[in-house]
């Protein structure tokens, strides 16, 4: 206090009343700092000034303003005219856009093949209750894990096809949500009755459930209903046979349909009852089994375990056995009718509905915005996840990031397992309360 006052006494000695007055603004200490961090803001405004712009007065853009947005490129590569547009004082950003997707990522590229001499192909769908197990057993045949699963119901949201071959027999397995609703939603009813629609077009149904669940009226008005289905073979056969590359329509006449052979016939069907490993009670799992064939009359009967492998050799040699003459519909090496945004989005929402319980997961949008293999041999995807509420935003992120961190690490370690190299995975929580989860495309 002593050296301020003496140092008033001095300016106001020697300086007049205005310029003392003056003084007298920026003697505390607040003035001063306010005054600093002013003279910073300006000074790091006026760094991004190119006097190349204020020299040339006849350029075309010499009545704009400085742009300083860009990031710091390759000089030598950029022509001299374009120069003055350039800041070199960004950090350097990649000259490709990091949101950029492939087109051979989107659609599926068509790999030409050729049927082998006597080929079969028999189109096999799986039905079932939600939750039964239909996406574990068709992985298990595949041989990779293309379709998403977890413990909750309503994972598998759409129909997808599958193949697998052996020998000359190939096999398209339809993975399909269930025949009965699993919510309320108009979602699920409208999977439904595609479900059931797709039923007369396969060779085989596979009905699927759960041996130690019990079975409600549901399930059993589900098989009942599969029972009362009806195929007209002819009208299937006719099909077939256009399908192949040899048809000619000129070969079909009406002598085709005047035959005594049966046209109409029940759906061909066969029950399968999966997870007997966890079965405790022998005598309960006979009357479900016995009550099933009773209302459904199926062909057969297995008892399946697709976690533990027991039982698939059966039904595999079963599934081949009804195939028929007819050409292959898709490579031997390609596997399901996923592009590969496809596979990325199931491996997150398969992810998402493992980490996140209650109504969290069935709230959460997944969206792939990126897919860019990367020089070095690694692979760059970004999703964008898609949340109502800020609430929900709250429990996906979780304290300090541990949630999503914990679900970028896991997803990481399961396409790094699928494409057989490093993955780099980026999530974006996005708030959006009007985004619609996409619904089915019709096929």
């Amino acid at each position: 206090m002593i050296a301020k006052h003496s140092l008033l006494k001095s300016i106001f000695a020697t300086k007049s009343f205005s310029q003392t007055n003056k003084a007298l603004k920026y003697a505390t200490t607040e003035h001063r700092e306010s005054r600093v961090i002013t003279q910073k803001k300006l000074t790091k405004l006026n760094r991004f000034k190119d006097d190349h712009i204020n020299s040339q007065v006849n350029h075309p853009l010499a009545k704009r303003k400085p742009i300083s947005a860009f990031s710091k490129q390759h000089p030598s590569n950029i022509d001299d005219k374009d120069t003055y547009a350039i800041s070199y004082k960004r950090p350097v950003k990649p000259l490709a856009p990091r949101y950029t997707i492939p087109v051979e990522a989107v659609n599926n590229l068509h790999i030409p093949f050729d049927s082998p001499t006597g080929s079969r192909f028999c189109e096999t769908i799986c039905v079932g209750p939600p939750n039964a197990g239909k996406s574990t057993i068709i992985n298990s045949f595949v041989g990779s894990d293309l379709s998403a699963v977890s413990d909750k119901t309503g994972t598998t949201d759409e129909i997808r096809d599958f193949y697998f071959t052996k020998g000359i027999t190939q096999v398209r397995l339809r993975d399909t949500p269930g025949v009965i609703t699993a919510n309320r939603l108009p979602k699920s009813s409208h999977l439904e009755t595609k479900c059931w629609e797709a039923i007369p077009e396969a060779d085989l149904t596979v009905f699927i459930v759960d041996s130690v669940k019990s079975m409600d009226n549901t399930v059993k008005k589900a098989v009942h209903r599969l029972s009362q289905m009806r195929v007209d073979l002819k009208q299937k056969e006719l099909l077939h046979r256009m399908e192949s590359k040899d048809f000619e329509f000129s070969s079909v006449d009406d002598s085709h349909y005047e035959s005594d052979e049966p046209r109409i016939a029940p759906v061909n069907s066969i029950l399968v009852m999966n997870k007997v490993d966890l079965v405790s009670n022998r005598r309960r799992f006979n009357y479900i089994k016995q009550e099933l064939q009773d209302i459904g009359n199926f062909d057969y009967v297995f008892h399946l375990s697709a976690l533990t492998g027991y039982g698939m050799e059966e039904l595999s040699e079963y599934i081949v056995s009804q195939a028929t003459r007819r050409d292959w519909k898709a490579h031997p090496e390609v596997k399901s009718d996923q592009t590969e945004i496809d596979i990325v989005q199931e491996v997150m929402k398969q992810a998402v509905y493992k980490s996140y319980f209650y109504e969290v997961p069935y709230q959460i949008g997944v969206d792939c915005i990126g897919w860019v293999p990367k020089t070095n041999g690694e692979l760059l995807v970004d999703y964008k996840l898609h949340v109502p509420k800020n609430s929900v935003k709250k429990i996906v992120i979780g304290r300090k990031g541990r949630i999503i961190k914990g679900l970028r690490q896991e997803v990481e370690a399961e396409l790094s397992k699928h494409y057989q190299k490093p993955v780099q995975v980026c999530i974006q929580v996005v708030l959006e309360r009007n985004y619609a989860i996409p619904s089915i495309v019709s096929r």
